[in-house]
């Protein structure tokens, strides 16, 4: 089956119907395009259609970088308290073994790091995750 792009309609149609500004594709053509769309939409550049160029991201002010940088915080510090709280609790319960009391201390240094990351940097250094 042979597929076509039609610009006015901004859509793919194969040979049963299509608009009468179809430009007729190969099949690699085919394939190329709708893996590279990715929502960025195609043009058709000297009779050839093409994947078009993602729009420029607007830049982002330095409230909006803190902001985006404390959500990824908050969820690091998630990670780290789901880890802590059962290494916690062999610990204190005097059943934990020589690596949980190596893992509780590294990832309570993690969450101190975490904690510690300039916020106001793009993007941050955010520390590595324990092994």
């Amino acid at each position: 089956m042979t597929m076509f792009y039609s610009p006015s309609a901004g859509g793919f149609y194969d040979d049963s119907f299509k608009p009468d500004d179809a430009i007729e594709l190969t099949d690699e053509e085919y394939a190329g395009l709708v893996a590279g769309q990715r929502g960025n939409g195609f043009v058709v550049k000297d009779g050839v259609v093409v994947v078009a160029e993602p729009p420029e991201a607007p830049a982002r002010n330095p409230g909006q970088i803190c902001a985006e940088n404390a959500l990824k915080r908050d969820e690091l510090l998630d990670v780290a308290r789901l880890r802590i709280a059962p290494l916690k609790d062999s610990v204190e319960l005097g059943l934990s073994t020589d690596e949980d009391v190596a893992a509780l201390t590294a990832w309570r240094q993690y969450r101190v790091a975490v904690n510690r990351v300039d916020l106001s940097l793009d993007p941050p250094a955010w520390p590595p995750l324990p092994e």
